[in-house]
């Protein structure tokens, strides 16, 4: 199971207790692809690939909008998925700033580990 080990500005949310299978839902995605992956929230549940287990859809926030999952390597290993979200609709070039700042961000804890 994938778990929420560190987290900011979610201590009012239930998502912040999420369990993730590693076959499902965007971080389960990312693991196993081994990329990152960027998900709107109308594509949540439609993909099988992004599908939780009604447990932990009813933790997951409801004002999410999207989500980027992007792998952390150490030594071309994964060793964690760093997840940041959002709750506004980002349109096609705020996308790509938060996927490349995402990787940015991913390599740097890769880097720090």
């Amino acid at each position: 199971m994938h778990y929420i080990i560190h987290h900011w500005n979610m201590d009012s949310y239930d998502d912040k207790n999420l369990e993730v299978p590693l076959n499902m839902g965007c971080t389960g995605a990312a693991w196993q692809s081994k990329q990152q992956k960027f998900v709107l929230r109308k594509d949540f549940q439609q993909e099988a690939k992004h599908y939780l287990p009604e447990s932990e859809w009813k933790k997951v926030w409801k004002d999410i909008t999207w989500i980027c999952s992007t792998p952390v390597f150490k030594n071309h290993q994964i060793i964690a998925v760093l997840n940041i979200d959002g709750d506004k609709n980002p349109g096609v070039e705020v996308q790509e700033r938060i996927k490349r700042k995402g990787q940015s961000l991913a390599d740097l804890l890769g880097d720090l580990v």
